[in-house]
């Protein structure tokens, strides 16, 4: 089935398919879920082919779901420059599309990896970058950095995406904590 997405608004609807959504809102926050797939891991396959693993997200109020590995053919690089080339998930909502793109940065002598658009109706969240060192013909899996899971493509991880390991810890030592003086009490 490859890359499936939804839901639209249609023309003729009394609920547009935000308001549906929506019912998720405080539930899911935008991100690819942690849980479903390889989460859209980009590898290097050969020379110039990358493969984007499969997955689920949910950005803006759209899901998309990658059910087979995603092949995409790198543009050459360039002679002389280094550049960082990046793979997003795109979600447009005025084409009504979600889409996993090819994005070729732009060549510098100190090279950034590309711009990503963040605006109500698009939003890319990169997946990957790319090192494109200047004159190489092929890239390796160490020229790949994974984005998944950082601050411009998060993980949904559960209904309380928000809990941080030391969070946990601190609650575990209260816990421990109040226990222990139960037991102490139970002594005296």
């Amino acid at each position: 089935m490859a890359l499936d997405y939804g839901f639209f608004n249609g023309i003729d609807r009394k609920y547009d398919a935000v308001q549906l959504s929506r019912m998720f809102d405080g539930i899911i926050n935008d991100g690819v879920f942690a849980t479903v797939g390889k989460q859209f891991e980009v590898k290097y396959v050969n020379n110039m082919l990358i493969t984007v693993g499969t997955g689920r997200a949910w950005f803006r109020h759209i899901w998309s779901s990658n059910d087979t590995l995603f092949p995409i053919n790198l543009d050459p690089a360039e002679t002389i420059i280094d550049r960082f080339d990046a793979i997003v998930l795109e979600t447009d909502l005025i084409n009504r599309t979600a889409e996993i793109k090819y994005i070729k940065g732009i060549p510098a002598s100190s090279a950034v990896e590309p711009e990503y658009s963040d605006t109500q109706t698009l939003h890319q969240a990169p997946l990957a970058v790319i090192f494109r060192k200047a004159g190489s013909t092929s890239i390796s899996q160490m020229d790949i950095v994974n984005k998944v899971g950082t601050s411009k493509c998060p993980l949904v991880t559960a209904v309380n995406p928000t809990v941080t390991t030391e969070s946990m810890i601190a609650n575990w030592e209260i816990e421990f904590d109040n226990w222990m003086v139960r037991r102490q009490n139970d002594f005296d």
